[in-house]
């Protein structure tokens, strides 16, 4: 087996370990729920189900982004692989830190937990994403070009504007929380110049759309 097929089957193996992984963390989050002992309490936990959803939506954007990522322009070198697996960590690691967060909403460590996971994983995935785009970039279709380099803007804003929050909890305390609203006031700003961009290049509608 030549060492190109060796590290094809690897990327293989590994996309199949992630995809277990992605599939405990969907199913753990739903564990961070808890059971209210009458029905009358089922009101106050409507909170809870709000950021259960959020937390399946990110790990449901962390595994399209991931497959993305290892279909197009994921290269089984030592630095990806340990990115891959810091990624892994972050997603098996976000069930527990949203149980944290809703066990102790009024405390540090429940959303320091939170916003750290979430904008780690972020941060990850662009890395992967640079790395795949500055190997394989030129070898790509134009659409899946713009399309990975697209989600790695996007990517390293929120995983940036999550990160960034977490130094301002120790000078502001829990209000450090009111900066995750940024994360997609600043997508948005990223999408309107990708289309400024896009148009005053030329870019085909349906590239600027992926």
């Amino acid at each position: 087996m030549s060492e190109s097929e060796d590290r094809h089957r690897f990327a293989r193996r590994l996309e199949a370990f992630s995809d277990i992984v992605f599939g405990f963390a969907l199913a753990q989050s739903a564990f961070a729920l808890e059971i209210p002992k009458t029905l009358a309490e089922v009101n106050g936990k409507l909170s809870d189900l709000f950021f259960f959803a959020i937390t399946f939506a990110l790990i449901a954007i962390f595994w399209t982004m991931h497959y993305r990522v290892f279909h197009y322009v994921f290269d089984a070198e030592k630095i990806d692989v340990l990115c891959n697996f810091a990624l892994l960590a972050a997603v098996a690691l976000l069930p527990y830190a949203l149980r944290l967060y809703l066990k102790f909403p009024q405390s540090m460590p429940g959303s320091v937990a939170y916003a750290a996971t979430i904008g780690g994983g972020f941060g990850l995935l662009a890395i992967l994403e640079v790395r795949g785009l500055l190997r394989k970039g030129v070898t790509l279709s134009p659409k899946v070009l713009v399309m990975i380099r697209k989600a790695a803007w996007r990517h390293s804003v929120a995983g940036g504007v999550l990160l960034a929050s977490l130094p301002l909890f120790a000078f502001i305390g829990l209000e450090a929380r009111y900066v995750w609203g940024l994360v997609p006031l600043a997508i948005i700003v990223v999408r309107v110049v990708e289309r400024v961009r896009g148009t005053a290049r030329g870019t085909p509608a349906v590239a600027a759309e992926s």
